[in-house]
């Protein structure tokens, strides 16, 4: 039998959802601003918010938020993703409009 979280879960829950979805549109307009300015490789926490560096759980959330944001304008075909290895850093660019 599967049960159901108790309704307070629920709600709560969907507003972290809703909070997550702002971060995400957040990190998608800081993203496409600085993106239109360099073509060559940058690493994705340069993208992260400058007031939040020194704050472990924003960075935290910034962080997701942003991977989130790079993997839509991957799949929008506006950046390209690399990585050199298992752990490495994670470097985009601007793609090449061809």
């Amino acid at each position: 039998m599967i049960r159901r979280p108790p309704r307070s879960t629920l709600s709560s829950s969907s507003a972290a959802s809703d909070v997550y979805k702002r971060q995400i549109e957040t990190a998608l307009e800081r993203m496409r601003k600085m993106l239109g300015f360099s073509g060559e490789w940058n690493d994705l926490m340069s993208f992260l918010p400058e007031e939040w560096q020194n704050e472990p759980k924003r960075v935290r959330a910034a962080t997701a938020a942003t991977f989130a944001a790079t993997l839509e304008l991957v799949k929008a075909g506006s950046v390209e993703l690399r990585q050199s290895e298992t752990f490495a850093k994670i470097e985009l660019r601007k793609r090449n409009s061809e």
